[in-house]
């Protein structure tokens, strides 16, 4: 473990001299020249945007952002490229809006006027943000040619771009993995702090608390009170050191005047926060060793197909605005309440925040902050791994190599991977939900008031996190007074009152500070979004209205069965259904797949879950049967009660993430057992981190903007002694040849990067690549039962390289040829949405027999190319 130890003290002191090394102000690039290839540009002030997250250095802030948008004609068509560039150095370019389009109609990429090759400079996107990336000028590409920075923009969303700007290797050096890095440290030991203190409180107690639990208690409560002070305070933004100072003490304080009782703690502690530890840390690398680009918003993007929305930003957002004492602040977010969601993990935030900010105070602004508290957010998520290590070696009682198998196999999985890097705050409550679970269904478990309070601190810091834990800490909490909590209605009390009293200050937060009309809540339980402050009751009545049950069967089908498969046959009702399949290869199909539904990648945790299901029946041990089985039964009932109550697709990522944690836990459980459990559990690690690396670390660097070769390096080093040091463990050497070694290490990788502080850029054939399969607009609208019992099947679809409806339309049936469709009907309403569709003719239409299940379209296109149009809305 030394060489694991001078590893990590490497990158400690080379990401904070990164981090506060001085940074250059972005110059202007002299001679550069603006040149609008198609359309007309609407201009701004990168000053005046309205912007949430935006990262741009104080120095451009006067520069104009020129977009495809304008108050007057909307979104239409924009190609523009600035240039010539010099040859060599490093090129800052902000960007705004989604450049994530596969057919190429947006896109922000560097041309060589000699070549026509072309190499990214984003692929990802940031919503109506402004994000800022680093491009390094390769001397040696387009040598006899000129460089220029094109912007091409669609009808369909807006993008823009500012004039370019020369930058500094040491500003490119702290947007790389080595800069992001010492953010993650940063913020783990400002939650360890509060970890460490709750730990030593539990030891305290009388109570006799586990410390591990005590710790969990501590970083949700100093998380909740950090929230509360900077939101309802005028306290400024640097007081903020002032907790991690605080638990800096207390443990300084512990170890120097009560050493016996620190290391005890500690000792209880240390494995399950070296899995905190390690689980994260992986994340973050594999997170960042690649980037596509879109700054803050890259675990959106980063393994796509596998794409989701702003969520992974809210619990930040909400952070920075009650850390700057913005609170209220309406029309941030639109429709939305920064209120609308719960706020421990922005809590969380608040712990590091400040200290993030001055990691930062040699920089041109703290236009890092969005990125230093994403990369720091991997720390809170990664929580989970701390509950799931305690939960098998002291609630199961297994023992810590055990625990430490069961954390890889899980982590191992695609799940555990994107939900850890995409930092909402589902993993975070997850993780005190499963200790909650694992805690009253523990061997050898006795019913007593202490244990009741815990649960219910630990329930209502979950919920607290996020309100998805409500669909299994219910049933956990049934099964809990169903099975013995009944017998102590003094026990019952005291746990309902704790968690209640933590749900109370929120609700008190909601009704004094910063109202919400819970429009989630409302969303879960109707399938409808609306941001109007309707009565859930009326919403409700709406949803229900001239439903019979036949169609609320059929519908709950499909919502159940959502969570093995993105492609169900569709129920009778309009439902939030995923996008068709890919059409890229084999990878980022199985991307997509597993990111939507616990299959493919995620049959561990499954496989898992069946193993869990059998020992609640099977296993020869009674507290084995009984552990297992009450997680299984939880987790079933979470199953049925969000399938019962919702009208919410259940994909893997709407779905209760501390359900998944506990049917894993069920099945780690009953493997443990058996004289094979080990065995079985190793193979399972093995297999899922094969898989996961191949399908979800290395595929992706394909089709990344750029690969970071110092992560690449740091990345395999610390698998490599990682896995060295669980081959063959050894004492090593002392604490000062571990510094010797850190030190060490800085220096080779320090004269390295002062060699060569790049990246590999990814380059592209001649010219911007047209979509696989041609390139098209159009929508398969619906399909709709006529009065006579028949059915219509329609759309619109538009040949965009030959400007003209496409040549004809075929309609499927889960693979089935249905028929050719008859184009050429009149669809105004799109031309005068899109103005890139000059014709009305762009519509067709199909007559049916009957419906199908699974109705999907394609076009075919002037040049005969194939362009898939997709599945029928509903």
């Amino acid at each position: 473990m030394w060489l694991v130890r001078a590893l990590i003290g490497a990158l400690a002191l080379l990401s904070v001299i990164v981090a506060l090394a001085p940074e250059p102000a972005p110059e202007p690039i002299p001679g550069l020249q603006l040149k609008v290839l198609t359309g007309r540009p609407g201009a701004i002030s990168l000053s005046e945007v309205r912007d949430r997250d935006r990262t741009a250095p104080t120095a451009v802030l006067n520069y104009q952002l020129l977009r495809s948008w304008t108050p007057e004609g909307g979104v239409r068509p924009l190609k523009l490229e600035f240039g010539p560039l010099p040859h060599g150095g490093y090129l800052g370019v902000l960007y705004q809006g989604s450049i994530d389009d596969p057919e190429h109609l947006n896109d922000l990429y560097l041309r060589c006027s000699s070549t026509d090759r072309v190499k990214a400079v984003a692929i990802g996107g940031v919503n109506t943000t402004v994000t800022e990336t680093i491009v390094r000028l390769d001397r040696n590409w387009c040598a006899d040619g000129e460089i220029y920075l094109r912007l091409v923009g669609g009808s369909m969303r807006n993008i823009g771009v500012a004039p370019p700007y020369s930058r500094s290797p040491i500003a490119y050096l702290k947007q790389s993995y080595l800069g992001y890095v010492g953010f993650f440290l940063v913020a783990f030991a400002g939650l360890l702090g509060p970890f460490f203190a709750g730990g030593l409180a539990a030891r305290l107690s009388t109570r006799g608390l586990d410390p591990v639990l005590g710790g969990l208690l501590g970083v949700g409560a100093a998380s909740l009170l950090a929230f509360y002070v900077y939101a309802c305070t005028p306290i400024p933004a640097p007081s903020g050191l002032a907790a991690p100072a605080f638990f800096a003490l207390v443990a300084l304080f512990a170890w120097r005047r009560a050493p016996v009782l620190a290391r005890s703690v500690w000792r209880a502690q240390r494995g399950a926060v070296m899995a905190w530890f390690a689980v994260g840390l992986l994340v973050v690398s594999i997170l960042h060793l690649a980037s596509v680009g879109a700054g803050a918003w890259e675990p959106a993007y980063r393994f796509s197909p596998a794409v989701w929305s702003s969520d992974h930003t809210l619990p930040m957002l909400l952070a920075e605005v009650a850390r700057i004492g913005a609170l209220p602040q309406e029309g941030l977010m639109g429709g939305w309440s920064l209120s609308d969601r719960p706020p421990l993990m922005a809590g969380a935030y608040l712990l590091s925040a400040d200290l993030l900010r001055i990691l930062q105070l040699n920089n041109d602004g703290p236009y890092l902050q969005p990125i230093a508290l994403g990369v720091g957010g991997v720390a809170a998520s990664a929580l989970w791994a701390a509950a799931l290590y305690w939960a098998v070696q002291r609630a199961a009682a297994l023992g810590p190599r055990i625990a430490a198998l069961a954390v890889v196999a899980v982590a191992a999985t695609p799940f555990a991977l994107f939900n850890t890097g995409y930092t909402w705050p589902k993993l975070f409550g997850a993780a005190f939900s499963l200790a909650a679970a694992a805690y009253v269904f523990r061997r050898r478990a006795i019913t007593t008031t202490g244990e009741a309070s815990v649960f219910g601190g630990l329930a209502g810091l979950a919920l607290l996190s996020h309100a998805a834990s409500a669909f299994f800490l219910t049933p956990v909490a049934l099964v809990y007074f169903a099975g013995r909590l009944w017998k102590s209605p003094k026990a019952v009390l005291v746990g309902a009152a704790v968690g209640l009293a933590l749900l109370a200050t929120w609700a008190a937060f909601k009704a004094l500070v910063l109202p919400s009309h819970d429009p989630l809540l409302a969303y879960a339980l109707t399938g409808h979004l609306v941001l109007e402050p309707t009565p859930l009751l009326q919403r409700l009545a709406e949803r229900y209205d001239g439903l019979d049950v036949i169609s609320w069967v059929r519908a709950k089908l499909e919502v159940a069965s959502y969570l093995l498969t993105p492609a169900p046959p569709p129920g009778p009702l309009p439902l939030e259904r995923p996008p068709s399949m890919p059409a890229g290869d084999l990878s980022a199909k199985l991307r997509f797949w597993d990111f939507y539904a616990l299959s493919a990648g995620n049959s561990p945790l499954l496989l898992l879950g069946a193993v869990g299901l059998i020992g609640a029946f099977f296993a020869r041990q009674p507290s084995i049967r009984r552990m297992s089985g009450r997680l299984i039964l939880a987790t079933l009932g979470c199953y049925v009660l969000f399938v019962t109550a919702t009208f919410l697709p259940l994909f893997i990522h709407q779905f209760s993430y501390d359900a998944i944690l506990a049917m894993a836990l069920a099945g780690i459980v009953v493997a443990a057992g058996r004289p094979v459990g080990r065995a079985f559990l190793l193979v399972l690690a093995a297999a899922g981190a094969i898989y996961t690396g191949l399908v979800w670390g290395l595929a992706p660097l394909a089709s990344a903007r750029t690969i970071d070769l110092a992560g690449v390096a740091v990345t395999a080093l610390l698998l490599g002694a990682s896995l060295s040091a669980g081959l063959r463990p050894s004492a090593g050497p002392a604490r000062a040849g571990v510094l010797a070694a850190s030190i060490a290490l800085v220096s080779v990788l320090s004269l390295t990067l002062a060699w060569r502080p790049d990246v590999f850029i990814v380059e592209r054939p001649p010219g911007p690549p047209k979509a696989r399969n041609g390139v098209c607009l159009g929508t398969f609208d619906q399909v709709i039962q006529q009065k006579d019992g028949a059915w219509q099947a329609f759309g619109w679809a538009w040949d965009v390289s030959a400007a003209a409806p496409v040549r004809l339309v075929r309609v499927f049936d889960a693979g089935t040829p249905l028929g050719v469709a008859d184009t050429g009907q009149e669809r105004p309403d799109v031309s005068a949405a899109i103005p890139e569709v000059s014709s009305a003719k762009s519509g067709w239409t199909l007559g049916l027999a009957a419906r199908p299940s699974r109705p999907r379209a394609e076009a075919i296109l002037s040049d005969g190319a194939v362009c898939d149009i997709g599945r029928a809305a509903r």
